[in-house]
C-alpha cells in the first residue's frame, strides 16, 4: 500500500521529474527550484507517510552542473515548510553530456520510529487536495495538499496516503485490496483516474469519531469518498 521500501527501521522513497524544468525542450516550464521542491514532496510524503523520519536526500541530476545548487533550494523550501532541519543532500550530476531536457531523481532515507497499525476495514475514506499534472500544479495551487497540513495530519495519527500518477482508483483498489474496483463504485467529487502528479492530494482513512476534525483541518480541500459494495 505504501509507494516505499523499508528494510528494518529504513525508510527509502523516491521519485523522478523528467521534461519539467527551463530547458527548450522540456514539456512543463518551472523553474528548478520548483521541480526539486515537487519531486522532494513526493518522496518525503511517501517516507513519512510509513513513519520514517527524514533524515537524507540523494540527488541524481541530470539537468547539467548549474542546476544543483537550485534543485537543493527546491529542496530546502519543503524542509521549511515541514518546520524540520535541513537535510543532508549528495548525489551525482550528468557532466559529461548535455541533454535537451530536464532530469531529476530524488530518494528520500529516513528512519522509521512508528509503526501504522490499523484495520482499514472499519475506516472511512478521504481525499485531502484534488489531483493535478503538469502545468496545473503552477495555476492551482490553492487546490494542492500542502506539505504543512501533510505532516499536521501525521502527527495527528491520521493514515495518510500520497497519491501519485496512477490516481486516487489506483490508491482505493491497494487500500481495499479490491483489484477490480471500479470508478463507478467510488462516490467522489474528483475524478478518479487521474494522475496526481506530483502527490498533490492524498486518500486518508479514519475512523468515525474522527470525520469531523478531518474535515475541520482539511477545509475545503476535503472531499468525501463513498465505495458501494457488492450488495448496492
Amino acid at each position: 500500500m505504501r509507494d516505499s521500501l523499508h528494510l528494518g527501521n529504513l525508510v527509502i522513497a523516491c521519485d523522478n521529474s523528467g521534461a519539467v524544468g527551463i530547458k527548450s525542450d522540456d514539456i512543463v516550464y518551472a523553474p528548478n527550484t520548483i521541480t526539486a521542491y515537487y519531486s522532494f514532496r513526493v518522496a518525503v510524503m511517501e517516507c513519512m507517510a510509513d513513519g520514517g523520519v527524514p533524515e537524507a536526500v540523494i540527488m541524481q541530476n541530470f539537468s547539467g552542473e548549474e542546476a544543483w545548487s537550485e534543485y537543493c533550494d527546491g529542496i530546502l523550501m519543503g524542509t521549511r515548510e515541514l518546520g524540520i532541519n535541513p537535510l543532508q543532500i549528495t548525489g551525482s550530476s550528468e557532466s559529461n553530456f548535455p541533454l535537451k531536457q530536464s532530469g531529476l531523481g530524488l530518494t528520500v532515507l529516513g528512519r522509521r520510529n512508528d509503526i501504522h497499525n490499523n484495520n482499514l476495514a472499519t475506516n472511512h475514506f478521504a481525499v485531502i487536495g484534488m489531483p493535478l499534472v503538469g502545468s496545473e500544479v503552477l495555476t492551482k495551487p490553492i487546490d494542492i495538499l500542502p506539505l504543512s497540513l501533510f505532516k499536521r495530519l501525521i502527527v495527528d495519527r491520521f493514515d495518510v496516503y500520497p497519491v501519485g500518477s496512477k490516481g486516487i482508483l489506483h490508491k482505493l483498489k491497494q487500500l481495499t485490496h479490491n483489484s477490480t474496483l471500479s470508478a463507478e463504485k467510488v462516490k467522489c467529487s474528483l475524478d478518479v483516474n487521474k494522475s496526481a502528479g506530483p502527490a498533490t492530494c492524498a486518500v486518508v482513512a479514519f475512523d468515525k469519531c474522527s470525520g469531523e476534525k478531518l474535515k475541520e483541518l482539511a477545509g475545503h480541500l476535503f472531499h468525501h469518498v463513498d465505495i458501494a459494495n457488492d450488495h448496492n
